[in-house]
């Protein structure tokens, strides 16, 4: 892929490949290029941003199903909406949070995971407020993926330190 500062040089541990609501397929680089993939020209076109973020350490990509792309690092977050090209920069509730995952649910609260755990929380203006913080009882850190089945009502989580975490959350516990 190329961007007007040159070819992009990929990591596939970091980047995303999704399709949005409307089937269309989005990648995103860890360094903040979005592009999307033009099936008429059989090629990917790059989204350019309303502000630039690529000078900033991201450690985070993440696209909700809600077409919202997430980028995270240290010290900030953004939001970014694929129908309307709006880039919004979100607080969190605790500056120190370092988000290490996100998944949005589809009532548009989201589970994030931190390095101390995982966290419900809602999007309230341009704050992240907590909701419930899991009690992992600090056996869980550093998620990498967050699902919430639904039917279930389970949190099903991954790291790479911790393995795999299924969480109940209609009791508020870990199942395993």
């Amino acid at each position: 892929l190329q961007s007007e500062q040159g070819y992009i040089s990929f990591y596939s541990e970091k980047n995303i490949l999704k399709t949005d609501t409307k089937g269309r397929i989005w990648t995103v680089s860890p360094h903040g290029n979005i592009f999307h993939y033009d099936p008429l020209k059989d090629d990917f076109k790059e989204i350019p941003l309303p502000h630039n973020i690529k000078h900033e350490t991201i450690e985070l990509v993440e696209m909700t199903d809600h077409d919202e792309i997430w980028f995270c690092h240290p010290d900030n977050q953004y939001k970014y909406d694929i129908h309307n090209n709006e880039l919004k920069k979100i607080a969190l509730w605790h500056h120190h949070k370092h988000i290490t995952s996100i998944y949005q649910n589809k009532d548009k609260t989201y589970f994030i995971g931190t390095e101390e755990g995982i966290c419900h929380v809602h999007l309230k203006g341009d704050t992240l407020y907590p909701i419930h913080t899991l009690n992992t009882q600090g056996a869980f850190n550093t998620p990498r993926t967050i699902y919430h089945h639904e039917k279930s009502n389970r949190l099903i989580a991954y790291s790479q330190a911790d393995g795999m975490l299924v969480y109940d959350l209609t009791f508020d516990q870990i199942e395993y």
